[in-house]
Order: C-alpha cells, then structure tokens, then sequence
C-alpha cells in the first residue's frame, strides 16, 4: 500500500469520534472494498488475454487502448 496525501486526514477521523466508530468505518471500507478487488484480480488474466488475442488482428478501433 502507498502514502497519498489524500490518506493525511484518515487519522485525524479517529481523534474526534469514538473508537466504536472509527471501527466501523473500518469495518465498513473492507466489507464493501475487498469483493470487488477480488473481483478486479479475477477478471484482470481474462481481460489481459482478450487484449492479446486483438492485439493479433488489425483493428480499424481498437477499444482498449483508448
């Protein structure tokens, strides 16, 4: 995981709000975030073969170098 200036004000939530809350915010981002990671690192191999296998022709369009 890299440092974004974005994440600076992530700690200061758990300063002004109670430990049960910043736990469920917690809670809250990986319930909702990791299944579609998940999703993204499943469908990544099939949708980088699909490239290759349309790298192969000439396309007039090719769609997903846009």
């Amino acid at each position: 995981m890299s440092w974004s200036p974005n994440s600076l004000p992530a700690p200061l939530f758990f300063l002004w709000n109670r430990p049960a809350v910043g736990l469920g915010m917690i809670v809250y981002a990986l319930a909702f975030n990791l299944p579609l990671v998940a999703i993204q690192r499943y469908n990544r191999p099939r949708l980088l073969r699909i490239k290759s296998q349309r790298q192969g022709r000439d396309d007039a369009l090719d769609l997903w170098d846009i």
